[in-house]
């Protein structure tokens, strides 16, 4: 059941007072995560309140706050447990219960109720919720094993308050609304808040894979899920074809638990191999049924940024029902505003827009879409950053002058005598030093805050007998990934659509986690490999190696040989051209203006510079970082000009 879920607890308190017209504001100002109805429950030390979208079980049956048969027990729900008629069938063998609903959301409150958050090792899904035991004055609040759903909270005092966003969140806080300038910084370097934080002082994050518990006596917040382990099986060889029909069955039954709906739905469907992959796999599983699937992509007017050729090829290989749509610059920068408002942050990823558009689209006749969104982070599909250990290695070794010359070009002779320092480097999107250009330095302590945003890389590099390739996957599973799900909802949610991601299904995570190196990086060739010595690491991906491998291995058949051939393109949008020609303007008029100057993040002689059309038009990175710093003005005015 995709919602919103907005609550207060505290435990201390002998009677409750609060105010119920602002909690029932701020839960309706989520109701494009749920307008298919909402509901509250008020206790003597809480209050629980959702949003409802049905996905699964249309009746009145499924709707939230769900209470117990005793009353004893509360939940509010956002998400979905893709096995729930498995584990409903051992909750009745187990535990002879008997249930009034067919959909999913009882099935966590009961498995709740007799197993504690041991239950959720069982769930499949992606999920948010709070689980209130009335009596013992006790509540767990819970995320997801990677951030698929998000969920937020800030604590008053004994009071604990949470949200599945953060603007009604901010309506319900008494406290005042002040900047993070470490979530800004952070932002620059990542594009989102990577410290499980937010843009607001006091506002927070739960971690993916972990719970808070509150009570009386304590509020703790502990960690249920890792697989770091799961590297470790890579010693193992087992050969290419047992690794091929593994992923093969453990994808296709991620997505065929995905299309476990009682509402329509349909994919997204670009030029990679990821989504195509997916509709490959949905398709197949439809015709069985004689279905056809919906299919969407979208794309822009500017050459070179859209592939509506490639998604074609693979609609017309399926037959499904394809809609290919076009989006300009004006449209794009019209609802950016609209955007960051309603998600309460900068926008982290230029396609969160396009993205939205089509969820608005998809949702005249769709609810649920499946996404391919993972792939990369799992199969060691980002080639230049998963070689990268290759320059750490050379970088600080003697012999081959030709190449440690570029290297030390690339990283300005920089001492890097930790492996953790150089991933820290190579990953940065703006480094600090830029930084010490960009922010107001009378208000901006960099460095401070560079020490912070480095402590949460640190221990992913510690001397643990993983390979540095091997560490660089599990941090980007738990770093990078959750990044771009926390997009993905933002952008389908606000449009009243459930997006799925198969790849992050954690059976298929764990699995892939097993898989040896080679198989995912391959070389082309024994020459390619040999000619790998004399070349850095961006000179390597995609032209001596095969980033992904053995998911393209698996595609063979499946996806269009063009689409499974192609050099990974990402999801592009010209902004450079943009903001360097037609929207230049635009792009003044905010970051130029009274309010930008008064709020004193930026250093403005840095953007008066940097504003010039040339110096944008030419450079895509420029026009990113420029784009970057558009969106926190506008989010600033927002909430805190």
């Amino acid at each position: 059941m995709m919602c919103g879920i907005l609550g207060v607890f505290s435990p201390k308190f002998e009677k409750f007072e609060y105010e119920k017209a602002v909690f029932e504001k701020a839960l309706a100002s989520m109701s494009h995560r749920g307008p298919d109805g909402s509901g509250i429950e008020y206790f003597k030390s809480a209050i629980m309140g959702h949003s409802r979208l049905k996905i699964l079980d249309l009746s009145s049956a499924s709707s939230q706050p769900m209470l117990s048969f005793d009353k004893r027990f509360c939940l509010v729900f956002n998400g979905e447990i893709y096995n729930y008629i498995e584990l409903r069938d051992e909750l009745c063998r187990k535990y002879s219960v008997k249930f009034r609903s067919t959909g999913d959301t009882e099935v966590l409150l009961l498995g709740l109720i007799h197993e504690g958050v041991r239950f959720l090792d069982k769930c499949n899904g992606m999920f948010a919720f709070s689980f209130y035991d009335i009596v013992k004055e006790e509540m767990i609040i819970a995320r997801d094993r990677f951030g698929i759903k998000p969920l937020y909270y800030s604590q008053e005092g004994d009071i604990l308050k949470f949200s599945s966003e953060v603007p009604p969140l901010l309506e319900i806080l008494k406290k005042r609304k002040s900047v993070n300038m470490s979530a800004v910084s952070s932002y620059l370097s990542f594009r989102y808040p990577i410290c499980n934080d937010t843009f607001f002082e006091g506002v927070s994050s739960l971690a993916p894979g972990h719970f808070m518990l509150i009570n009386k006596k304590e509020i703790k917040i502990k960690k249920y899920y890792e697989f770091e382990s799961c590297y470790f099986l890579q010693d193992e060889d087992r050969g290419e074809d047992f690794y091929l029909n593994e992923v093969l069955r453990l994808l296709s039954d991620a997505v065929s638990l995905r299309m476990r709906s009682d509402v329509p739905y349909g994919a997204f469907l670009s030029g990679g191999v990821d989504s195509s992959l997916i509709v490959a796999l949905m398709s197949k599983l439809l015709r069985e049924n004689k279905g056809r699937i919906n299919t969407y992509t979208i794309g822009f007017p500017e050459e070179g940024y859209n592939e509506h050729r490639e998604a074609n090829l693979t609609a017309s290989k399926y037959q499904t029902n394809h809609h290919a749509l076009h989006m300009g610059d004006e449209e794009y920068f019209s609802i950016t505003k609209e955007l960051i408002k309603k998600k309460g942050s900068p926008l982290s990823v230029p396609n969160e827009i396009p993205l939205f558009m089509m969820s608005k689209e998809l949702k005249k006749e769709i609810t649920v879409v499946l996404s391919g969104e993972g792939a990369d982070e799992i199969f060691m599909g980002y080639g230049r950053i998963f070689r990268s250990p290759l320059d750490f290695n050379r970088y600080n070794s003697e012999g081959n002058d030709g190449l440690k010359q570029s290297l030390l070009m690339k990283f300005r002779k920089e001492d890097f005598e930790t492996k953790a320092k150089f991933f820290y480097e190579n990953y940065c999107y703006i480094k600090a030093r830029e930084k010490k250009k960009i922010f107001n330095l009378d208000n901006v302590d960099v460095e401070l805050i560079e020490e912070e945003l480095f402590s949460q890389f640190e221990p992913f590099f510690r001397d643990n007998g993983l390979s540095f390739e091997n560490q660089i996957s599990y941090t980007f599973s738990q770093k990078h990934l959750q990044g771009l799900l926390m997009r993905v909802d933002s952008s389908t949610m606000q449009a009243s659509v459930e997006a799925r991601v198969p790849f992050v299904d954690h059976r298929l995570v764990e699995f892939v986690a097993q898989i040896p190196l080679k198989y995912k990086l391959r070389w082309i060739s024994d020459e390619s490999e040999l000619k790998a010595q004399n070349r850095p690491s961006w000179d390597i991906s995609e032209k001596l190696d095969r980033p992904k491998h053995i998911l393209k291995e698996l595609g063979k058949g499946l996806v269009v040989d063009e689409v499974l051939n192609r050099v990974k393109q990402g999801f592009p949008v010209p902004l450079h051209k943009w903001l360097g020609g037609d929207m230049n303007g635009f792009a003044r008029d905010i970051l130029l203006s009274e309010c930008s100057e008064r709020m004193g993040v930026w250093d403005m002689s840095y953007l008066k510079k940097n504003l010039d059309k040339s110096s944008i038009e030419s450079n895509h990175s420029e026009g990113l970082k420029i784009w970057m710093m558009l969106n926190f003005n506008i989010f600033y005015e927002s909430f805190l000009g």
